[in-house]
Order: C-alpha cells, then structure tokens, then sequence
C-alpha cells in the first residue's frame, strides 16, 4: 500500500503505524506543498525540508519506499542526495518530451538511475502530449533508457487516478499495445520485459529485505 502525500503523518515516527498497517511506500507531496517537502505545484520550491529529512530517514529504517512523483525539483534533487536508500519516481514522465510540471527532469532522471531507482511511465495524457498512443508513450520509455540505464524504466499508470487514457491502454489488459510500441520504438524483447516488470521487481525486492 502506498500514501500520496503526507500530510496524515503529524511527526515522522506516525510512519511507524502505517507501516503496522501495510504501508510500504509513501509520496511525500501530492500537488500540494506540506512541512516535509514543496510539491511540483508550489509557488515557492523550498525542497525537503528538516522534517522531510527525518521522515526520508525514518522511511529508509523501515525499508518504506520513497516517492518523488508529485514532489518538486528541488525536492527531487534533495531526496535523491539525501537518502540512503535509492528513491524513485512511480507515475512520471520525462519533460525532455513533454514539458508538464508533473514531468521530471533529465537531471532527475539520471540521478535517479544512479542511485539504483526506477521511474514508473504514467499514462497521464497532459504528461504525455499529442498523440494520447502507445508509440508517443514509447518515445518517452525510449528517453528514460537512453538518460536512465537499462535498469531504470518500470511501469507506473495511474490508471485508477485518470479521468481519460491513451488510445488503445484503457486498461491494464492492453499492456500488450504497450509492449508492440516499444519494439517498434527500437527497444529490445529484454528492455521491454525490464521496463514493464523486472525493474520495479527488483526495486520492491531491495527494500523488502528490511520488511
């Protein structure tokens, strides 16, 4: 289970609960800006802050899995040095692309790669841009290979958080449609498995020692 946003946890140590209860990955921001972390939308992108830090901290003790999707650059760039454990990205796309404020920079991205992360593809439209297909999300699966590392590119839909999909991914049965566009893009039978299963395995893997 995962929290978007962390404006339930009045201190870091209430992590403790919610990892009691099966939470084992948590966002520190959705669209809104919190005391642990400026989000994609602020006004102000003020970063991790001190109370972010002990939370990424205490997050890393529990083997929780920390999320930058919805956080700010500067929040990105913080978490990504501050944390000892590798962060990640769950459900964005590449601004090389698509230039959306819910999109994450090549410096993200290779940063992320670095420290062992994954950066989850989501099929957000505005994330995407013209033409909502398969073959423009590929291109975007093709950047991250290309800035990331093979080991970087998982899957990260939000599929039960759009109000509309990408032509011919309306659902997680279509995966398929997904698979054929990236051969087509010129991505590998391995760099296709890879992205829409083995890196987030792994990922969930390394942090799962500690459960």
């Amino acid at each position: 289970m995962h929290i978007e946003g962390c404006e339930a946890l009045g201190e870091p140590e209430d992590l403790r609960v919610f990892f009691n209860l099966g939470v084992r990955s948590i966002g520190l921001t959705w669209n809104y800006d919190n005391k642990y972390a400026a989000s994609c939308l602020s006004a102000k992108d003020y970063g991790l802050t001190g109370e972010g830090e002990a939370l990424v901290s205490y997050a890393n003790k529990l083997g929780v899995m920390v999320d930058l999707s919805h956080a700010s650059p500067k929040t990105s760039t913080d978490t990504l040095h501050y944390s000892e454990s590798p962060p990640f990205f769950s459900h964005s796309n590449p601004t090389a692309i698509q230039r959306n404020k819910r999109n994450i920079t090549d410096a993200s991205i290779r940063k992320a790669g670095k420290r062992g992360g994954i950066v989850g593809l989501t099929f957000i439209r505005s994330c995407i841009g013209a033409p909502f297909t398969p073959e423009r999300l590929a291109k975007h699966a093709k950047h991250l290979f290309e800035v990331g590392g093979e080991s970087l590119p998982a899957l990260g839909t939000d599929l039960l958080g759009m109000g509309s999909t990408p032509v011919g991914l309306e659902n997680i049965s279509k995966v398929g449609t997904l698979r054929k566009a990236l051969r087509g893009a010129g991505l590998s039978a391995h760099q296709a498995e890879a992205l829409l299963n083995d890196n987030a395995y792994r990922f969930i893997l390394r942090h799962a020692e500690k459960w």
